[in-house]
């Protein structure tokens, strides 16, 4: 099946060096969302047509006669995490000296993911949460980073 999105590579306005990518409707030529990551942007294709692919099959769903049909929406619709969010995610690549676009980048796919806002990294597909380390010593390393960065950058709720 031919995708309906593609991912371009955009220019970084942002003034923080590095390529982003965009992707793009091809039918409207619309940017639908910007990533820091080419994989993160390409997963977010696999992803929109999947959800056209499933909204194309209701669609075109004969139902029976004489009946109505009704889509349930969610009651409350929670606003998806910014990256910058995942401070867990930072503090965790901090204490393994991780390169700061790979952990932008782990960001950005948790945020993509909808992951618990203290995860730590992802093992087996699933995302494991600050609760889920067990090393006391572990955990009073990212209690003092993330205690350090508040003090720097404020809270941020």
């Amino acid at each position: 099946m031919i995708s309906r999105y593609i991912v371009r590579p955009i220019v970084n306005d942002s003034g923080r060096g590095g390529q982003k990518y965009a992707v793009e409707d091809q039918d409207t030529g619309k940017i639908v969302s910007r990533h820091i990551s080419h994989a993160v942007a390409l997963r977010h294709c696999d992803k929109l047509d999947e959800q056209t692919r499933k909204h194309a099959a209701v669609v075109n769903e004969e139902p029976a006669p004489m009946t109505v049909r009704h889509i349930p929406w969610p009651a409350k619709v929670t606003p998806m995490p910014k990256p910058a969010e995942y401070k867990h995610l930072a503090a965790w690549g901090a204490l393994l000296h991780s390169n700061p676009g790979y952990v932008r980048e782990q960001q950005a796919l948790a945020s993509f993911d909808a992951a618990p806002i203290d995860a730590v990294f992802k093992r087996d597909g699933k995302w494991v949460r600050y609760a889920d380390v067990v090393s006391a010593a572990t955990r009073v390393i990212i209690d003092r980073w993330l205690a350090e960065h508040d003090q720097v950058n404020g809270p941020t709720s």
